[in-house]
């Protein structure tokens, strides 16, 4: 009896794991890093070590970030970006700082650009990957690394084809994946690639000049025929028959002469105007404002009240808040932030909801108002 018992219980334990196994890919090995203002200088043992390089664009930084694969530049020389991806990606752009507090903090700012296709990411691009919908400890930070562009065929490695997507980014080391679209993690949670941010300094700002290419040259369309397409229209030329026989002015013999051919010059139909199109931007992200009880610190980490901290708030000062978000638990008990969006924290930095009233006071005592504003959304 006790052995079916026993039989019976690790059937359905073995159902439950096989139930459970599909939830979430395995992820890669030493993934999930916040990395943005919180480690601003890529600080290792050997201080600040960020590309010097002014110019060169996406092949200064890329030549930067290879240093660091299989012995190149290690943790006694300079940082070891372990787990600091997006300070990586923002070193090797020659940024001290990324201005960012995480990788998915950062595509949220920018526009993201093939999400379902990696293979399309081009070589420099910033390619980023949300790990939100997910119970992994590192979800709220995204990951981002370094587009090498596509596989070329006599690299890509058995079972990667062209086009499946290259990558160089600081996980537990700093590493080039080569199966973006094809790998059953990386594929499902990537979410499209974006140029890196200007204000990251000269070689973000020439990354998308240095990989274009211009082909203006017209192309050959038949036998002694040169088809130019422009805006206007097309226009063909037709250099006749090289022969002089039965053309324009040919001879037949018997002494007759033929009516001339008819020569027939084809027009363009002229095509209707393009119409001017004036995009509508869209209106500014609503904002809501707290007074502060009394003088309240802010920082770039809400996680545990540090990273680098901001001008304080005054008290009864008025700020204009994004939204709200779980983090450090103050002495009261509360772990309620706020992210700062008006100036000059400008949605970087984070302060503690205990600090104000919530509930439309400007003024007096902080007991007994809540613990935050409950009309303020979630980040």
């Amino acid at each position: 009896m006790n052995l079916l018992i026993l039989a019976a219980f690790l059937l359905i334990a073995g159902i439950l794991a096989a139930c459970n196994s599909t939830s979430t890919p395995a992820p890669p090995d030493g993934l999930g890093g916040q990395n943005g203002l919180l480690q601003q200088d890529g600080r290792g043992a050997g201080g600040p070590n960020w590309n010097s390089a002014g110019t060169g664009g996406v092949e200064a930084a890329i030549t930067w970030a290879e240093s660091f694969v299989a012995g190149g530049q290690s943790a006694a020389q300079g940082p070891s970006y372990h787990l600091w991806c997006l300070a990586f990606a923002a070193n090797a752009y020659g940024a001290a700082s990324a201005q960012a507090n995480s990788a998915w903090d950062l595509a949220k700012t920018l526009h993201l650009n093939d999400p379902t296709d990696p293979g399309k990411a081009p070589r420099g691009a910033l390619m980023f990957f949300d790990f939100t919908s997910t119970n992994l400890s590192y979800r709220l930070w995204g990951h981002v690394g370094i587009s090498l562009g596509p596989n070329p065929p006599e690299k890509a490695p058995r079972g990667v084809t062209w086009g499946d997507g290259t990558m160089i980014s600081a996980r537990s080391t700093v590493v080039i994946d080569t199966h973006i679209r094809t790998d059953r993690f990386w594929g499902l949670y990537y979410r499209g690639w974006a140029w890196p941010p200007a204000k990251w300094g000269p070689l973000a700002q020439q990354a998308p000049e240095s990989v274009k290419t211009a082909n203006n040259n017209p192309q050959p369309a038949g036998n002694g025929c040169q088809i130019q397409c422009a805006g206007s229209g097309s226009t063909i030329q037709n250099p006749g028959n090289p022969n002089g026989n039965g053309g324009n002015g040919g001879s037949s013999g018997g002494g007759s002469t033929q009516p001339p051919t008819p020569t027939f010059t084809p027009t363009a139909t002229p095509r209707p105007p393009t119409p001017t199109f004036t995009p509508t931007l869209p209106p500014p992200p609503a904002t809501y404002p707290e007074t502060a009880g009394g003088v309240a610190h802010t920082w770039t980490n809400y996680l545990n009240a540090g990273g680098t901290q901001g001008p304080s708030i005054n008290a009864y000062q008025t700020v204009q808040m994004a939204c709200k978000i779980t983090g450090f638990k103050v002495a009261d008990g509360n772990t309620w932030w706020y992210r700062i969006a008006q100036s000059p924290w400008n949605g970087v930095y984070y302060v503690s909801a205990d600090a104000f009233y919530n509930n439309g006071q400007t003024s007096g005592s902080l007991q007994g108002t809540p613990f935050v504003d409950p009309n303020v959304p979630n980040c």
